[in-house]
């Protein structure tokens, strides 16, 4: 093998150029995005890029991007690409941890969307994408000895699987969102009566999800970081004494329910 060498003058100069070129956001003083050097080589390499970077963010953030609009969506997303400059060489992995940085950008929302609508779609997308790109792992099909100590033990979460809530109908939005949705700002639509729970999962080829009530809801939740039995007493504990029964009696039906839809993959001490 050859020993390395510093690469020459120049290319170390035109890769600096190349990468700076890229770098550089589109100007938006227009109303439109358009590359600062216009009618260059290097205006067209840095307007493909930022708009296949535009392009692979209102993939992976649909329903974040209607309800803001596309054009106030994409200066977001050049904000992030500048404070995050994407490092890995799979494109689609560029928008990692976009969702939470969403969350401090309250004052750049158009009028009439709270914030709290914009931290529930950015909560729904991202949950959207790493259930579809989550690994393939079993289901947990429990062994007797498992389900006699299930009370000392913590279920292992499939990571297929992950868990919403909403208080506007935006699970049902962002599933109507297909590959060919109209690219025009969606209107918020009016609030829910009381917040809907859901388990966003994988199932097959295609992505489900299943309706919880509030208190299956609290008890999962709990089950993220607690044992059977320790998650099972909270949420016992947060009920009036006339709810405890009911509680007892649907345990056994959700448990059923959670293992056929794959909602675990095992049971760990810790």
């Amino acid at each position: 093998m050859s020993p390395s060498r510093a690469p020459p003058d120049w290319l170390a100069g035109f890769q600096e150029r190349f990468g700076a070129t890229l770098r550089t956001p589109l100007d938006a003083s227009s109303g439109t995005l358009r590359p600062v050097e216009q009618g260059t080589g290097r205006g067209l390499y840095n307007r493909q890029y930022w708009f296949r970077l535009f392009e692979v963010l209102q993939g992976e953030y649909p329903l974040t991007a209607r309800l803001l609009g596309l054009f106030p969506f994409n200066l977001l997303v050049q904000r992030f690409a500048r404070e995050h400059p994407p490092r890995e060489w799979d494109l689609r992995l560029a928008g990692r941890g976009f969702g939470i940085w969403l969350r401090t950008q309250v004052s750049s929302l158009p009028a009439g969307l709270p914030a709290a609508a914009l931290a529930e779609a950015a909560d729904i997308d991202t949950a959207w994408s790493e259930v579809w790109m989550a690994p393939e792992v079993p289901a947990w099909a429990p062994s007797q000895e498992e389900l006699a100590t299930l009370e000392e033990r913590f279920l292992r979460a499939s990571p297929a699987c992950r868990l919403l809530e909403e208080s506007w109908p935006l699970v049902s939005l962002r599933r109507a969102l297909g590959p060919d949705a109209d690219a025009r700002r969606q209107p918020l639509p009016p609030p829910l009566p009381t917040r809907q729970h859901w388990m966003l999962l994988r199932h097959g080829e295609a992505l489900v999800q299943v309706p919880l009530s509030p208190v299956r809801a609290r008890l999962l939740w709990a089950l993220r970081t607690k044992t059977f039995g320790a998650a099972l007493a909270e949420v016992e504990a947060s009920l009036p004494l006339s709810e405890h029964e009911a509680l007892v009696a649907h345990i056994g039906t959700w448990l059923a329910e959670g293992l056929r839809w794959g909602f675990w993959v095992g049971t760990a001490d810790r």
